[in-house]
């Protein structure tokens, strides 16, 4: 089994699951430096690698307008995402779909947070944190 690459996120573009083979718009916000990540933990459970993947995006309020949207929160939700993630080392990554792994699964919203800030010095933000899992191949 192949690993995914480890380093920060730099950018992430998310498009419905169900049109991953046609790739139309997708979803990009401008994500705060250094602030979001990709995690892959592969574990076994009662006998079977599960792989789990965690995607945390981190965005300024006013930039995350279309992670807000209701229509966005229903494809991530029912349908799912695809993530084409851009790393700090300028790799390139697809999380949530694979030609190799049929079973992969899509992502999904696992949550959606806005931080109001603490005090008027402070700027809002919202991180969404995408998760699936899938079965490994080892």
């Amino acid at each position: 089994m192949g690993y995914k690459p480890v380093g920060g996120v730099r950018g992430a573009t998310l498009y419905a699951a169900d049109t991953v083979d046609s790739m139309p718009m997708g979803v990009d916000i401008e994500l705060i430096d250094d602030s979001s990540s990709y995690i892959e933990e592969v574990c076994v459970e009662r006998g079977s690698a599960v792989v789990r993947h965690t995607l945390t995006l981190k965005a300024l309020y006013s930039n995350a307008e279309d992670w807000l949207s209701s229509e966005f929160i229903d494809m991530a939700t029912y349908c799912g995402v695809v993530a084409e993630v851009t790393l700090n080392d300028s790799r390139q990554i697809t999380i949530g779909h694979s030609e190799a792994l049929q079973l992969e699964q899509p992502m999904r919203i696992k949550s959606l947070v806005i931080d109001s800030a603490r005090s008027v010095a402070e700027t809002p933000t919202v991180t969404l944190v995408l998760y699936s899992e899938d079965v490994a191949i080892i």
